[in-house]
């Protein structure tokens, strides 16, 4: 059953094929016109193959894509070869010592390695010739042996009685479609789900709902599919409401548009659009304006896609969900336990853990009832179950993967080739959005014709899956970082699971290509060529023993268990073809890695090393997209040659609290888009104007900001014009781990930037007002700039940290901006109000003001001088009102008299403060906290 892919596949091999660096190599080794011939038939073959693929269940044609595929894997390393080649030559007339970097290049003969690539690529160009002779027998023929997937027409009869967990949802529903509304036009409701849901069986309940049923005068049923033609769906209502056969025109669209006002005006109707797949947004706003023509009139629309729902809806989608346990268990003993079949044991038991295989889909549920009296099938069933392979079952091939399979076909080749590609992960794994993007990425299965960047086409992919309901589960999850923010704040890592039936669905797609827990044998007898993508946690990986047995290896992605490293060593003894290489190495002293053997890496995780270094050969991964080295807390530097590595796009070094600088010329990765964290040096090569020409997205830390030469420098920076930028960290001091983790003060000389204003400094490193998370640290200016000062500056600000400002004496006024939900603010020791005097609020009166509208977590620690919340209050209380406030800390701030009135908190606690301790005693008393167990105080 697996599909080959190789229409998402040959794509990806025609734009290397006539890629600018391959052709430069073409020229110099004068084998363009190999190049050529190549290019050509891979023209030819991209405009043939996904019609042939249509037959695939045919031997001859199944046999030749096999063929093809595996030609093209080897096209795509040999031209991978070449652009390697290209990029390894500019690197060394750039001054890359690469003898010095790697130690192993060019130990063959030049000569001896440009006539094996030009053999090489004559080989493949006459493996292409005979595919391409076979190819044009089959396009002939192939068409006479495809056959159309059948598709059942629904309709509005329901047997309600047979329908389990449903009635909240069918409520929820008629709530929507009969609530009042002051708009006369007409309103759509959509139904949203994936494929097996039970979508139309929920509106077939609501339709046939007495209290629907009086309430509209007509109820119309149409069954919709892929054929949206809007002719057929106004004369199928025509039909439907006056019983005519054949005097309806068909073409006519103006005849057809006056019977249908002469049938429906005046008229509440009620019309249900099952199953809707078209995406074209004028074709539903001709259909709309033709059906609202009476008033009060209601569509509703079932559809899997999340996209035809926002087109569609006038009011909000309704996104059906899978069923509970219970509800999905009594689904089971009600298809199953009919009359006569008496409850055996063993197949209940078996019932069960099915059940749970399927996630609470109704479909799966109902048929795996039906068939569970089959003897056959139960026995069936428990291999499946031993082995983990439930979509080898009948269950699945004849009755769930054809619905499951038409979102599938709707999409584009690339697309598929990614939703495929998360068979890797084992069932339920919870998937970053981010790693994901990055390994579609690294695999080339991201189109890169186009605007826009790699980065925002991988987004578009990711949301389109989320979209049309393959993944699903999406939320935003805090770091591990991070964990006390909970959810609140920007600071979240956007998460996803495919539903275990889409997993399955993934998984016979892709076959033996992709292994979500890869076991080597004890013994070695030959290699498996059939397996691309793994993913492992065993403990301890050997990667070269992995490497010997799964030679076509491209993706191996290895994560630890219960907080063990998955790796003990990572040097490779022989070549290898891998474009991820994803490891947690927390066990290794000293990582050993070899970057000669894995020069087609374009993805390289190494999380968690416990080495000072990683070898400077890693600079001669010229094709590498993404380089992530979190949690190495030795890490003291970086390879010097990472300016040489012209195809980085991606460089994160989160949690690298020992780091001590960066390597010279960053500035020339035209391609660098993340850079978490940068630490300024006092040479030319990484100043901070090294950030000049840098297009980054997301994240940007910048660390030893005291290093500044000349103020000039922060200009060049041109952090204003960098606009997807959304959390900035301007330190002046360094991340190392002690610091970061107690917030101690970092003590230096200020001789050392007498000549640097740190005012100055940071007005020049003013950001672009999308930032969505500010942090300042250590900055030694008497005051704030003004773009801190002029909250509009910052007005779509939803964090801010303000930490180790020794002195400032006065706060910008935070209070001001309307969308922060986190403030955090310590080590402010001159700092006396947190309100400025001129505060005022659109809403306040003369009894209370209210301030921060949408602070939901507040930090005060270490304010020693602190003494009122607004500036001109005297006493001990104050007027202000934080509405939404759920976390209030204070710690360390013994000259502070009141607290806020804080209506909605949840958590508080207060240390170092005696006055504030009684305060909190009496709220906590008057006001009844969510959670009474996150009340603290302390004495002291």
């Amino acid at each position: 059953m697996a599909d080959l892919l190789v229409s998402a596949l040959i794509p990806i091999v025609l734009k290397k094929a006539e890629d600018s660096l391959v052709q430069r190599l073409g020229e110099m080794w004068h084998i363009n016109d190999q190049r050529e011939r190549l290019h050509d038939m891979l023209l030819q073959i991209q405009a043939v193959v996904p019609h042939i693929e249509q037959g695939n269940s045919i031997r001859p044609i199944k046999l030749w894509l096999e063929k093809l595929k595996s030609a093209a894997y080897d096209a795509d390393d040999l031209l991978d070869e070449f652009c390697y080649e290209v990029l390894r030559q500019d690197a060394v007339s750039r001054g890359q010592n690469v003898v010095n970097a790697s130690g192993f290049f060019r130990l063959e003969n030049p000569t001896q390695f440009r006539y094996k690539m030009s053999a090489k690529l004559k080989k493949l160009v006459d493996t292409f010739d005979g595919l391409v002779y076979q190819m044009n027998i089959f396009s002939l023929v192939e068409a006479q042996h495809v056959q159309n997937a059948f598709r059942y027409e629904t309709c509005s009869y329901v047997d309600g009685s047979e329908v389990v967990g449903r009635d909240e949802d069918k409520e929820n529903i008629m709530r929507l479609l009969l609530e009042e509304s002051n708009n006369e036009d007409l309103k759509v409701v959509p139904v949203v789900g994936m494929g097996g849901v039970g979508k139309t069986t929920l509106v077939q309940l609501v339709y046939n709902d007495r209290i629907v049923r009086q309430y509209f005068n007509f109820l119309l049923w149409i069954h919709v599919s892929e054929d949206f033609n809007i002719n057929r769906i106004l004369v199928s209502i025509i039909q439907e409401v006056t019983g005519w056969d054949n005097n309806v025109p068909t073409n006519n669209m103006e005849q057809i548009c006056r019977s249908l006002h002469e049938v429906l005006q005046g008229k509440r109707y009620l019309l249900v659009l099952d199953d809707v797949w078209n995406e074209n947004i004028d074709e539903w706003e001709r259909l709309r304006d033709l059906l609202n023509i009476s008033y009060r009139s209601a569509v509703i629309v079932t559809t899997r896609s999340g996209r035809i729902a926002s087109i569609m809806g006038t009011v909000a989608s309704y996104n059906l969900g899978c069923l509970g346990e219970n509800d999905s268990c009594n689904l089971f003993h009600q298809r199953a336990f009919v009359m006569g079949v008496i409850q055996n044991e063993e197949l209940v038991e078996i019932g069960k853990k099915m059940v749970q295989n399927f996630g609470g889909l109704p479909l799966a549920i109902s048929t795996l009832g039906r068939l569970m009296i089959n003897e056959q099938n139960m026995h069936e069933w428990l291999v499946a179950l031993k082995d983990s392979r439930i979509w080898e079952t009948s269950l699945f091939t004849d009755y769930l993967f054809p619905v499951l399979r038409r979102s599938y076909d709707q999409l584009p080749p690339y697309m598929k080739q990614c939703f495929a590609f998360c068979a890797v992960f084992p069932k339920g794994y919870e998937m970053d959005k981010e790693k994901l993007i990055q390994y579609w990425m690294a695999n080339g299965f991201i189109p890169s014709d186009g605007p826009g960047s790699l980065g925002m086409k991988g987004n578009h992919i990711f949301n389109e899956l989320v979209c049309r309901s393959f993944f699903h589960d999406v939320k935003q999850v805090c770091p591990i970082t991070y964990p006390y923010r909970k959810e609140d704040g920007h600071r979240s890592e956007t998460k996803c699971k495919l539903h275990d039936l889409m997993y399955y669905l993934a998984q016979s797609i892709m076959g033996e290509e992709c292994r979500s827990s890869l076991v080597l044998p004890e013994q070695l007898y030959h290699p498996v060529f059939t397996i691309r993508h793994t993913f492992t946690e065993n403990i301890p990986l050997d990667i070269n023993d992995t490497m010997a047995y799964f030679p076509s290896i491209r993706s191996l992605i290895s994560v630890p268990r219960y907080g063990y490293g998955s790796v003990h060593d990572i040097g490779f003894f022989k070549s290898n073809y891998l474009r991820i290489l994803d490891l947690d190495v927390n066990s290794i002293v000293g990582t050993r890695i070899t970057p000669e053997k894995m020069k087609y890496l374009r993805y390289l995780e190494i999380s968690g090393a416990n080495t000072a270094s990683f070898p400077e050969a890693i600079s001669t991964l010229y094709l590498l997209q993404t380089l992530r080295l979190p949690e190495c807390w030795n890490l003291a530097k970086l390879p010097e040659g990472m300016k040489y590595m012209s195809s980085l796009r991606h460089l994160h070094i989160e949690n690298c609290y020992n780091l001590k600088g960066m390597p010279p010329g960053l500035g020339f990765l035209n391609y660098l888009e993340i850079l978490t964290t940068y630490i300024i040096g006092p040479g030319p090569g990484n100043s901070i104007a090294e950030l000049k020409n840098l297009n980054l997205h997301g994240k940007l830390h910048l660390y030893n900001l005291r290093k500044v030469r000349y103020v000039v420098d922060a200009w060049e920076a041109k952090l204003l014009e960098k606009h997807d930028l959304d959390e900035l960290a301007l330190c002046w001091g360094m991340p190392d781990l002690y610091r970061s983790a107690n917030f101690v003060v970092e003590e230096y000389n200020d001789q050392e930037v007498m000549h640097r204003d740190p005012h100055e400094v940071l007005v020049a490193l003013e950001p672009c007002n999308n930032l969505k998370v500010l942090q300042v640290t250590q900055y030694m200016g008497d005051e704030f700039p003004f773009w801190v000062r002029e909250y509009a500056k910052l007005e779509n600000l939803i964090e801010l940290y303000i930490i180790d400002c020794r002195k400032c004496t006065k706060l910008p006024p935070v209070e001001k901006l309307p969308f922060i939900q986190i403030l955090d603010l310590k080590f402010l020791y001159n700092v006396r109000h947190l309100c400025n005097s001129d505060f005022k609020s659109e809403e306040s009166d003369k009894d209370a003001r209210v301030a921060f509208q949408s602070l939901k977590s507040l930090l005060l620690s270490g304010m020693s001088n602190l003494c009122s919340w607004c500036e001109g209050e005297v006493g001990n209380e104050t007027s202000l009102i934080f509405p939404e406030l759920r976390r209030l800390n204070i710690i360390n701030c013994p000259m502070l008299t009141a607290l806020p009135i804080v209506p909605l908190i949840e958590n508080l606690s207060i240390k170092g403060n005696v006055t504030l301790s009684c305060f909190a005693t009496k709220l906590s008393t008057k006001t009844p906290l969510s959670n009474p167990n996150h009340v603290s105080r302390d004495t002291v």
